[in-house]
Order: structure tokens, then C-alpha cells, then sequence
């Protein structure tokens, strides 16, 4: 019985090390990934993958870690209860408002253009939330790291230009793209000039 019971502990506090370990390593991912953002303007984006969803799932794992490892800690049924009911609200909370899964986001898309006279490559992260609509843009630096340009253009109702294949896009020259663009209202169309450098 004494036996069993050792086991036990050793067991759960063995899960408790694994819990608190993954959750201390996703925020240094976490962290890092902030501070490559603050000081490079760097951002992670491979294909469809990109740092919204990155953050997104190291969020969860912190809040899934913490909550089993308080959840494991509790010993009485009723607190177990509460526990669980907590964290499942708050991963409902943080799903909802969450950039890249929350409600009435349709999930950024990406589209990549390449210039024809040198390597650089355009990057258009286009996203609609609600009635809003917007793109922004960066430019590739390489496989995983992708560099946000400081402009931005906005649509109407949610609109996509870029998925609707309502969008001119010409390269001025290889640091210089000329966009024209459906804003989704009443057939109007914008212009905008994207500067890579």
C-alpha cells in the first residue's frame, strides 16, 4: 500500500518536472520570438505557417501546462472541477480572441511575388476580422524569416482582393511595387506604391 502510494507521487511529480519544463521553454520560445520582433522587426512565416499561429500555440501550451500542473496539485474532487472549468474558459477566452483562430477571422492567407531582376520576394499577409479587411506586407529574407515593411493597406466589409484575384501588382523596379486593388465597396479601386526598402 505504502509502496503504491510512493509511486504514485513519484510518478505525478515526475508529469510536474515535464510541465513546468515545457512551459518554461515555450516562454523562452515565446519571449525570444518578442524580442526578434521588437528589435529586428522580424517575423517567422513559412508558406502558410506564421508567428500569429506560433504564438497562438505556445499560448496554449502555457496555459495547458500551468493548468494540469494545479489541476495534479488539487486533491480534492470539487476544486479539480473548478480547476478544469477555469482553464477550459480560459482557453475558450484566449481561442476567441486569438488573431489567427478567433471569431469571424477567416485565417490570414499569403501570396508571394518575385521580383524579376534580383532575389527579392513580396510577401502580402492578407486577413479579414468581421466587417474589416486589411493586408500588410514584408519582405523574405529568407526560408523562415520574413522582415514587416511599415505599410499597410485596408478593405471594405472583409473583402479579399488578393483571393478574389482582384489586384494588379507591377514592379516598378526590384525595391518598388506598384499595387492596384479592389476595396471591395461599389467597384472602387486604390493605388498604393509598397517601398521594400
Amino acid at each position: 500500500m505504502k509502496n503504491d502510494v510512493m509511486w504514485k507521487l513519484k510518478k505525478q511529480s515526475r508529469l510536474n518536472i515535464l510541465l513546468i519544463v515545457t512551459m518554461i521553454i515555450a516562454s523562452i520560445i515565446k519571449i525570444f520570438l518578442y524580442a526578434f520582433n521588437i528589435y529586428f522587426d522580424v517575423y517567422i512565416i513559412i508558406k502558410h505557417i506564421n508567428q500569429d499561429r506560433i504564438n497562438f500555440w505556445l499560448d496554449m501550451l502555457i496555459i495547458l501546462s500551468l493548468g494540469l500542473i494545479i489541476f495534479l496539485i488539487v486533491q480534492r474532487k470539487y476544486l479539480k472541477v473548478i480547476v478544469l472549468s477555469m482553464f477550459l474558459l480560459i482557453i475558450t477566452l484566449v481561442t476567441s480572441f486569438s488573431d489567427s483562430y478567433g471569431f469571424g477571422n477567416t485565417y490570414p492567407k499569403y501570396y508571394y511575388f518575385n521580383a524579376l531582376s534580383s532575389d527579392n520576394t513580396l510577401i502580402v499577409e492578407e486577413n479579414s476580422w468581421l466587417l474589416g479587411g486589411w493586408s500588410n506586407f514584408y519582405i523574405k529574407k529568407n526560408f523562415l524569416f520574413a522582415t514587416k515593411l511599415n505599410q499597410w493597406i485596408t478593405t471594405d466589409d472583409g473583402y479579399r482582393p488578393f483571393s478574389s484575384g482582384d489586384y494588379e501588382l507591377l514592379w516598378i523596379d526590384s525595391n518598388n511595387v506598384k499595387l492596384v486593388y479592389g476595396f471591395g465597396e461599389s467597384n472602387i479601386v486604390k493605388t498604393e506604391i509598397i517601398k521594400l526598402k
